[in-house]
């Protein structure tokens, strides 16, 4: 593998363990700060509902306390809203088993929240009458930690491609010397000598390219020298045997 393409997988790999690592930390967080929410949400439900179902239990005024519940579940995210008397009968039931979040299931399954419940007590006068028992809808959750997921994931990956882009253009233009590097040391196996003249700015790849061109010059100039021997042995030994007596 290429030292181009290492660099590359390396990025790659680093922004992969960004994204999770981000995903996350962001998704635990968000996670338990709707989980405090559902649970509040819940909560001051239960409460505004016993007070305000407290006057129609005194006077027994079933089909009232019947459209207070209709008008608080209708217009909130609950999975259920149950009025229950003191004396265990169940007076007032609704239930939401939708999910309501377009939400992958995969999603869900892997990432679970605790649906809260809460009560509070229906009062007449200082007598307990009944208890409201709400518990709040994880759908609107569950849509928030999936949007969070989704827009963590777009803009890393619009990031990574711009950074890789970038990068990798940087990475080319640093590594083309060592490609002229690789060039001119098969140029002196095919003793051709050349000199690069574009020197780089990297500290690291000037030296060298330096030292590439040192060498060429020092085989160059060997190379010249032993020419220049070899042509001078030959005109002697031409010398030699033309003075040789016949």
């Amino acid at each position: 593998m290429t030292l181009y393409r290492q660099i590359t997988l390396i990025i790659i790999v680093l922004f992969m363990a960004g994204f999770i690592g981000t995903v996350t930390i962001s998704t635990a967080n968000l996670r338990l700060f709707l989980a405090n929410q559902l649970k509040s949400h819940a909560q001051d439900t239960a409460t505004s509902l016993g007070l305000s179902l407290s006057a129609a239990m005194q006077e027994n005024d079933l089909p009232v306390m019947d459209s207070m519940v209709d008008a608080i579940f209708d217009r909130g995210y609950y999975q259920s809203i149950k009025v229950v008397a003191a004396d265990g009968e169940t007076l007032i039931e609704r239930r939401n088993t939708a999910d309501n979040n377009n939400v992958p299931k995969w999603f869900t399954r892997h990432i679970t929240l605790a649906v809260p419940h809460a009560n509070a007590l229906v009062m007449s006068g200082w007598k307990q009458t009944a208890t409201v028992s709400v518990a709040s809808h994880p759908g609107y959750a569950y849509r928030e930690l999936w949007n969070n997921t989704v827009d963590t994931f777009w803009l890393f990956f619009i990031s990574a491609i711009i950074v890789l882009l970038l990068g990798l253009t940087g990475i080319y233009r640093l590594l083309k010397p060592l490609r002229r590097v690789e060039l001119q040391a098969e140029a002196i196996c095919n003793y051709s000598y050349p000199i690069q003249e574009n020197l780089p700015k990297t500290r690291e790849l000037r030296t060298v390219v330096k030292a590439m061109n040192r060498l060429a010059g020092r085989v160059n100039n060997r190379c010249t020298e032993q020419s220049g021997l070899i042509e001078r042995l030959r005109e002697q030994a031409g010398k030699d045997s033309g003075d040789r007596p016949r």
